[in-house]
């Protein structure tokens, strides 16, 4: 039996059509998967986990800010960068210029 152009078109078709619903379905199921999340928590795993890393962040940057703020206190960079010569100085009293 020989296969017609027609058949070959068909049988390409319904492949096609049959990945077709099948992306839908994940899609869907994955869908409704992250509205229960929602619902339940707020907001998906992915948002969450996000929201925790943020917030770590912001504790690190808010603990980096108050050390600055202590050495700029303690004369340290006093244009917010720290010089080596200001330490040296105001350490030992005198002045010393690196090579």
């Amino acid at each position: 039996m020989r296969i017609t152009g027609t058949m070959t078109d068909a049988a390409g078709l319904a492949i096609g059509l049959a990945g077709t619903v099948l992306k839908f379905v994940i899609f869907s199921i994955d869908f409704v998967s992250e509205a229960k999340q929602v619902y339940k928590h707020g907001g998906t795993d992915r948002n969450l986990d996000l929201s925790l890393v943020v917030g770590s962040i912001e504790d690190t940057t808010a603990r980096l800010e108050e050390q600055l703020g202590v050495l700029k206190d303690h004369g340290f960079g006093s244009d917010g960068r720290l010089d080596p010569e200001e330490e040296v100085s105001a350490h030992f009293g005198f002045s010393y210029t690196y090579p």
